[in-house]
């Protein structure tokens, strides 16, 4: 039995490192000092704002990046309290609105060049951006909470103060992270989506809920609901639509592995002093730990387990023999600041396994896949360790703006995060 159980550490654990992306990049929070990558100054540059009501919380920052979790959670229990809704509460910047205007669509800090103009406003109950693009569009995004937290409504609209006619689209990116350090389970009229999906609007009167599980005892859930009905939802992976690939349906599907869902309104056209409006609502469904044993992803990942079951029985969890169970060799946790210019600080764990391994290098390659520069720290102990990069190739040579991509190597295994060079 302690050999099965270590099988399916190695086969879930391990790879989530390996293979998947690190998204802790993304997540701005500076949580216990240790976990996240760094930034209560980059926090404070970008500006942000926080709202607690009794049973959930949301943040905003600039460029319209927002955040959802639960406070006191929606039942008696305390197994939904203090819960992650999307990934990274309270600061992320894995869930945005996006804008079309005349054909041109992206995030608001895409768009627009001010990141001045795209910076939050708190008034009681609700959270905004508002900012006017090139005397064309007036643009408001607004979370409110309704119902002591138990609903989120959230609001995007785009009016023409134009003389003449343009043409406006909008949509939502929204990152489930249900639980702790969890993801999420879309369900359609109680049916799980297991691969990309596109549900039309004809069909978007259906029941659209997300859960924290799909065994018998699904944990926290959400269900998503609209005013106006989107043109289109869209099931799919959180990279994919941060490297805007188009998702395949039918045979071709690519299996759900990190959820994201996007709804969009089109593009349509919108005479002068008229508006556009999208509404979705978010809100807690009544959470199932109705299981003997319920299991939480209470840790970020690599780091440990935690079980709690809903009678409050203790669980006794015996360690087992390292030769049955694999202890990762390294932890890359993220540089600092991110975006940076030109010098950033790389930030990584080497844990008392990699003193026997030889090669261990830091390399940093750019959008194209190129290798751009590389780090040897083959000389390194194990340990907390930062790396100044200073934004220079092999030659010296300053890299331009960009994404970047850096791969921490100790052996054979790799982890990477994502930093951005803005000049």
């Amino acid at each position: 039995m302690k050999k099965y159980i270590n099988f399916v550490f190695l086969l879930f654990v391990c790879p989530y490192s390996l293979f998947s992306i690190n998204k802790s990049d993304f997540d701005i929070t500076e949580q216990h000092s240790l976990l996240k990558t760094g930034t209560a100054q980059t926090i404070y540059n970008y500006g942000n704002h926080f709202y607690r009501a009794e049973k959930t919380e949301m943040s905003l920052i600039t460029g319209g990046y927002f955040t959802i979790g639960t406070y006191n959670g929606q039942s008696a229990s305390d197994f939904d309290d203090h819960c992650g809704i999307t990934f990274g509460h309270p600061y992320a910047m894995t869930s945005y609105p996006v804008v079309g205007i005349d054909g041109s669509w992206g995030k608001f800090d895409e768009l627009h060049s001010s990141l001045l103009d795209l910076s939050p406003l708190k008034n009681h109950d609700t959270l905004q951006v508002f900012f006017v693009h090139n005397n064309i569009a007036e643009v408001l995004f607004q979370i409110i909470s309704l119902q002591k937290g138990e609903t989120i409504k959230i609001v995007l609209k785009i009016k023409n103060i134009d003389t003449q006619k343009h043409t406006f689209g909008s949509g939502l990116i929204l990152d489930p992270a249900l639980g702790k350090w969890g993801d999420g389970r879309f369900y359609i009229n109680n049916s799980l989506v297991e691969q990309e999906y596109f549900i039309e609007k004809s069909s978007i009167n259906a029941n659209l809920e997300i859960r924290e599980r799909n065994s018998a005892a699904k944990g926290m859930g959400i269900k998503i609901d609209f005013n106006n009905k989107p043109d289109n939802v869209i099931i799919d992976n959180w990279p994919n639509f941060y490297y805007g690939r188009n998702p395949e349906f039918g045979l071709l599907a690519e299996k759900i592995y990190d959820l994201a869902v996007k709804m969009l309104w089109e593009d349509t056209s919108v005479e002068s002093g008229q508006e556009i409006s999208s509404e979705t609502t978010v809100a807690l469904v009544e959470p199932d730990f109705s299981a003997p044993a319920f299991i939480s992803r209470d840790y970020p990942p690599q780091t440990g387990l935690s079980l709690i079951n809903s009678d409050k029985i203790t669980l006794n969890v015996e360690m087992v023999s390292p030769h049955y169970f694999h202890v990762p060799d390294f932890h890359i946790i993220g540089n600092y600041p991110n975006p940076f210019n030109p010098v950033t600080t790389i930030k990584f764990l080497l844990s008392p396994n990699s003193v026997h391994v030889k090669t261990k290098f830091i390399k940093i390659f750019n959008a194209l896949g190129q290798l751009v520069a590389v780090i040897d720290i083959r000389n390194m102990q194990p340990g907390l360790h930062e790396i100044r990069f200073n934004g220079q190739d092999f030659f010296g040579n300053p890299l331009p703006s960009g994404l970047y991509f850096v791969f921490l190597q100790v052996g054979e295994q790799i982890s990477t995060i994502r930093m951005t060079l803005v000049k």
